[in-house]
């Protein structure tokens, strides 16, 4: 399961997919086993002139 919360100014912006690829594969990695669940929270923030990517994940962690 997962949720995208994205901030329209965000749109048009351009952020290498090699980031979004290392966070994701990490909360994976970390966060599911085989008894868990997850889920992922993404949301996507216009901040003055940066682009922030905050994410969230609701798993079995680090054991």
């Amino acid at each position: 399961m997962s949720e995208l919360d994205l901030d329209e100014a965000c749109l048009g912006n351009n952020m290498p997919k090699f980031i979004l690829h290392l966070m994701v594969v990490n909360r994976l990695l970390h966060g599911l086993n085989k008894s868990s669940h997850l889920k992922v929270m993404i949301k996507v923030r216009s901040r003055l002139d940066s682009i922030w990517v905050l994410m969230k994940d609701i798993g079995a962690g680090v054991l």
